[in-house]
């Protein structure tokens, strides 16, 4: 068993199609077939049951597609390291950060980092959070700054910037606006502005499960993933939007937020700052320096 074999059974599990798998690692398909073959023999099993109309991974190929994965990261991240550790010092930090980020947290983080290591090259990357654990994984970056599905994630230290709540965003000039405070009950007969289910699934189910429980059926008008984006749709009149209370805490155009006084306790949202559990003894303290000075907004 070797690397490049791993890579092509990681190919076809994922294609599940030795055609679409060849063409997306630039071979032959016949070639591929080979690898996978030789693989089966070195572990003395079968990866895939294959038929004229589809291909399925078998039980022992399920086992070895997690650890194949692992194992292909973490050689992409040591290449990457390698690369890194031959410049003369540390000389750039690659940050991803989601919008919500933005407003008080990581700016902190940046001054505290261009104040320990003024000759730095600091770029951010705005992305999402399955896209941040990747990078942070691979070495595409190297802090992040997300909302996590957990803290625990492995190969990584993940450490909580701030736990916060929802707030309700109104277009400032609509008759709810006028509220001091608004209810879930409130949500009735606007159209509401949120995040997909598939971007955090715990805390959407959370949500929904809030509005069952004050009997409401929310509309939802629009979906979008960033706090930002809602933020702006809100603004253009065209409805009622959940967001972190850290999106915009100095206000935002057109738009007036209210707290949701009756939003259940548990429904809170961690903002995380992460980097490679395996980072330099060196670059450490430089990190937690920057955490330290996160968290403290």
């Amino acid at each position: 068993m070797n690397l490049q074999q791993l890579k092509h059974f990681v190919a076809v599990a994922e294609e599940l199609h030795f055609g679409r798998a060849a063409e997306r690692i630039g071979m032959a398909q016949p070639p591929l077939s080979q690898s996978i073959r030789r693989l089966e023999i070195s572990l003395d099993c079968q990866l895939f049951t294959r038929t004229r109309r589809r291909v399925e991974l078998t039980a022992p190929g399920e086992a070895l597609l997690e650890h194949a994965r692992d194992i292909i990261g973490q050689v992409e991240y040591s290449r990457k390291a390698v690369e890194r550790a031959g410049q003369a010092g540390l000389t750039a930090i690659r940050i991803g950060f989601t919008p919500n980020a933005l407003s008080d947290h990581l700016p902190a983080a940046v001054r505290s980092l261009k104040a320990q290591a003024p000759l730095v090259k600091i770029t951010l990357v705005e992305a999402n959070t399955p896209d941040q654990i990747h990078g942070l994984s691979t070495g595409e970056l190297d802090l992040g700054f997300f909302n996590p599905p957990s803290t625990q994630i492995p190969r990584l230290d993940v450490r909580i910037v701030a736990t916060t709540r929802l707030v309700a965003a109104i277009p400032a000039d609509w008759p709810l606006a006028r509220a001091d405070e608004i209810r879930l009950a409130d949500f009735a007969d606007v159209p509401l502005l949120l995040f997909p289910a598939q971007s955090r699934a715990d805390i959407h189910a959370a949500i929904m499960a809030a509005f069952r429980q004050a009997g409401v059926t929310p509309t939802i008008a629009q979906e979008a993933a960033f706090d930002y984006t809602r933020l702006k749709l809100t603004a253009a009149g065209m409805g009622v939007s959940l967001i972190n209370e850290t999106t915009a805490p100095r206000g935002y155009p057109g738009v007036v937020q209210r707290p949701i006084v009756d939003l259940p306790n548990y429904i809170a949202v961690d903002l995380v700052m992460a980097w490679r559990s395996a980072v330099a003894a060196s670059i450490r303290p430089l990190y937690l320096a920057a955490f330290e000075a996160a968290a403290a907004v």
